[in-house]
């Protein structure tokens, strides 16, 4: 009798399509217990570099701080030097003056003291990595007499993180010193991507980035964090307040190039795999505050990886930061990189026109009287109130949602501002 090649192949997909339910049944509980919290909208500002003769500078946002300010890069009238800026909500960059001796240069991280982190192209070979202090660049160095080093992030606390040397390796720079990190995580590879204001560094090491595995590093003690569910590898490219790390990793595909990219996060000694937006076929998760709100962007439609949507993720799912913001004709935002607890990011957007522009979104307040944070006031809200009707708990604030006149006590006059804001 010849094989039932149908049930053969139900046989051998089944272990594999359960561990895929299992994985993604984990990773809707896991992101389900993160903490609820979405802006409706946000307002959106361009941050757009100078022009020569009508050719524009293409601008990055890579960073942002608690002010809002924003670091990055621009390529002077899109062919020339590379120049690293910061933007403060003026009509202007400031571009961050270069010493002699170097080419170009590009931010990558700012912190709340408005120290700039990045790399800068030294004229005559190699790259540094660099501490910029509001005045002038510092150069970070490189470990063992290498010729290269390239800054990534950075706390508040002045600490660098990057890579370093002609292969790849992750550093520390503390107290003006260059810590290599290599020993330290006892793999031939890595890169320190980034670290919170506890000292946590997160990154890759491996063999190679093929075959990375995600890791946190703390006081020389490395806790492996494995790749992604039903994948062979994982990136940590950003880590919060609390602990929780996010990043990118890759599963096999049977289509070229044979794998897929996919956003995870890492929170209580779990990871999961991040939901990807509607239509895509990638995701790559950037960075996470400190309400749990990510940010990366989802790209490869079609088996097209050039084209790209910035998002979201918050409240167990993923948008399109496009849906979410009345942006300037002809923009469309693809890659979001940073975002502060103020809910603030920066990125980069296409114009028609074929420039690259870094943007700034900032959250639009909720309405009055949407206690549910479904960007709508209705029947939901309504009964909230009445379950809350009467004098708020201690202390007060913040006990009482519903309290919408601030009076600690929710009452007639509450009532009346939720239904002058109904729909």
């Amino acid at each position: 009798m010849p094989p039932d090649h149908d049930r053969v192949a139900k046989t051998h997909h089944q272990p594999k399509l359960a561990a895929a339910l299992l994985a993604a049944a984990t990773g809707a509980m896991l992101y389900a217990q993160l903490p609820a919290y979405a802006p409706c909208a946000f307002d959106i500002s361009i941050v757009a570099g100078p022009t020569c003769g009508g050719i524009g500078s293409p601008t990055r946002g890579r960073g942002i701080n608690e002010a809002g300010q924003v670091a990055g890069q621009y390529t002077v009238c899109a062919l020339g030097a590379s120049e690293a800026f910061l933007w403060d909500g003026g009509p202007d960059l400031m571009t961050l003056a270069r010493p002699a001796g170097v080419g170009g240069a590009g931010a990558w991280d700012i912190n709340d003291a408005g120290l700039i982190a990045g790399t800068m192209i030294l004229d005559v070979v190699g790259d540094r990595a660099f501490l910029h202090d509001g005045n002038e660049f510092i150069d970070l160095g490189v470990p063992r007499g290498a010729i290269q080093s390239f800054g990534r992030g950075l706390n508040d606390q002045g600490d660098v993180v990057g890579k370093w040397g002609t292969g790849v390796h992750a550093f520390l720079y503390r107290d003006g010193v260059m810590i290599d990190l290599g020993p330290n995580l006892g793999h031939p590879s890595g890169e320190a991507l980034d670290v919170n204001n506890a000292g946590q560094v997160v990154g890759w090491m491996g063999n190679s980035s093929s075959d990375a595995h995600a890791y946190i590093w703390q006081d020389g003690a490395v806790t492996d964090l494995g790749v992604i569910p039903l994948g062979f590898s994982a990136k940590a490219r950003a880590i919060n307040a609390l602990g929780q790390v996010v990043g990118s990793g890759r599963q096999p595909s049977e289509e070229f190039p044979f794998f897929v990219g996919q956003a995870f996060l890492w929170n209580a000694g779990a990871m999961a795999n991040l939901p990807i937006l509607a239509g895509y076929e990638n995701a790559s998760a950037g960075d996470i505050n400190d309400k749990s709100q990510i940010v990366g962007v989802a790209y490869g439609i079609g088996g097209n990886p050039n084209l790209q949507a910035a998002v979201i993720w918050q409240n167990g799912g993923v948008t399109d930061l496009n849906d979410l913001v009345s942006a300037p004709a002809g923009v469309h935002m693809t890659v979001a990189r940073a975002i502060n607890n103020q809910g603030q990011i920066t990125g980069q957007a296409d114009a028609d026109n074929g420039d690259v522009v870094a943007f700034l979104l900032t959250p639009i307040e909720p309405r009055v009287g949407d206690l549910d944070g479904d960007c709508t006031v209705g029947i939901v809200d309504f009964l909230m109130l009445l379950s809350l009707w009467g004098p708020c708990p201690a202390p007060c604030p913040p006990s009482c949602t519903a309290d919408l006149d601030g009076d600690c006590n929710v009452g007639i006059v509450d009532f009346l501002l939720l239904l002058a804001n109904w729909g």
